[in-house]
């Protein structure tokens, strides 16, 4: 078997085992209010990105383009539209 073979079927199962599990974790947070849920990724979403650009050593290079974008104001209107749609 080959390599992309073998991822195949690794993402198929994860993907099997994730549908299989998220009723359950759907369950679990039944009582907690949406915007939690929504804060709560945000803020996580926020430290794993931080702490991916830091061993990547990418965080010199994404301060730079979110200069760059906060500088162009069509991008950062798309951007800021897609964040509401999104969330």
């Amino acid at each position: 078997m080959n390599n992309e073979f073998k991822s195949g079927i690794a993402y198929a199962t994860s993907a099997y085992l994730l549908w299989g599990f998220l009723p359950i974790f759907w369950k679990a947070i039944n009582g907690v209010a949406a915007g939690a849920v929504l804060a709560h990724r945000i803020v996580w979403s926020l430290v794993f990105m931080i702490i991916l650009l830091l061993i990547t050593r990418s965080f010199k290079a994404f301060i730079a383009e979110c200069k760059a974008i906060i500088k162009d104001r069509k991008k950062l209107t798309g951007i800021a539209l897609a964040s509401f749609v999104i969330s």
